[in-house]
This record gives C-alpha cells, sequence and structure tokens, in this order.
C-alpha cells in the first residue's frame, strides 16, 4: 500500500493532467506545478506504474499521458476528502464564533461592527445573522461607544482603545479569543 501513497506533487500532477484536455508535455506540467522536469518524469514514471496514466506514442518524440480509470477514481476520493476537511473546518470555526458571541452577548455587548472584508467577513455576517445576533455594522465604533465590539476580519490586527476589539485571525488560528483593551474588555 505504501508505494501507490501519493504525495502533494503525484496528486498535483494528477490534477494538471485531468484538467488539460489536449496533449501536455513533461516541461508544460513542470512549469504548471512548479516542479522540475526531472521530477515529472519521475512522477510520471511513478504513476504509470502503479496504473493512475497511460502513456500513448503520439510520434517519435512526443508522449500523450492519459488519466486511466483508477487515476480519475483517485482524483475524485482526494476531491472528496478535502471537501470533507473544508466542511469540517467551517462547522469547527463556526461553532467556536458562536460561542465566543454567546460569551460576549452574556457579558452585555450589545453591537457587533465587522471590520474588514473579504470572505471571512462574509462568514462571520452570515454566522451573526444565523445566530440571531442582528446586522453587524461595518466597519469602526464611534469614539466612547459603550456595549460594542470590533470583530476585526482585516489581515493586520486593529487596536483601539475604546472599545474591545477581537482579532479574528488570531481567534482562528490558536483558539483563542484574544482581545485588547479598552472600556469594553
Amino acid at each position: 500500500m505504501s508505494k501507490n501513497k501519493l504525495s502533494s506533487s503525484d496528486l498535483a500532477v494528477l490534477e494538471h493532467l485531468s484538467d488539460t484536455p489536449q496533449t501536455i508535455s513533461q516541461r508544460d506540467l513542470a512549469r504548471r506545478s512548479g516542479l522540475s522536469v526531472g521530477m515529472i518524469n519521475a512522477i510520471l514514471k511513478k504513476l504509470v506504474h502503479i496504473g493512475y496514466v497511460k502513456t500513448s506514442n503520439l510520434n517519435r518524440r512526443s508522449i500523450q499521458y492519459l488519466l486511466t480509470p483508477q487515476g480519475f477514481a483517485e482524483k475524485a476520493r482526494k476531491s472528496y476528502r478535502y471537501i470533507l476537511r473544508t466542511v469540517e473546518q467551517y462547522r469547527v470555526i463556526k461553532l467556536h464564533f458562536i460561542d465566543m458571541l454567546d460569551t460576549l452577548s452574556a457579558e452585555g455587548v450589545t453591537d457587533f461592527y465587522l471590520h474588514g472584508e473579504g470572505e471571512l467577513a462574509d462568514l462571520i455576517e452570515m454566522f451573526c445573522s444565523d445566530g440571531g445576533y442582528g446586522v453587524v455594522r461595518k466597519g469602526m465604533p464611534v469614539h466612547g461607544a459603550t456595549g460594542a465590539v470590533v470583530l476585526n476580519a482585516a489581515e493586520s490586527p486593529v487596536k483601539n482603545s475604546s472599545v474591545k476589539v477581537i482579532n479574528l485571525a488570531e481567534v482562528f488560528a490558536n483558539g483563542k479569543t484574544p482581545t485588547n483593551g479598552g472600556s469594553g474588555t
């Protein structure tokens, strides 16, 4: 079984072969995957040997690489495992975030402000509305706002001395709820 275990490089080559309807050279595979041509050659030999890829001579100098049904099945298994991991990560993040919002609400926080844009901000907005926390205001609160928390979804930390700030990148990276000082802490 261990000889058939595929590395991330092996899987990347399978992915590129399945995404390319036309003939692709080893040099093009190397360019797309970021691997050397020698590494591509070794990976293709391995994939042919274990039955995930077959070759077809187009002429004396060109070889066509085709995924076998086993190769497509392995690619599908990889995609399925990726989807399962992603869904589980989403569930864990949502549970952690909702728990954090419940704790903040119990502490008397009444206003949530969302700072930042992108996928994390979109998720946070969705979690808040799903959890019944109401509409999250965008941006930063006015100076002196009480009962407010800034949920920072931006990449860089936000420092604000007047309200509690939760830098979400830190929360999800280490599972803790770090906050900076201020009147809300």
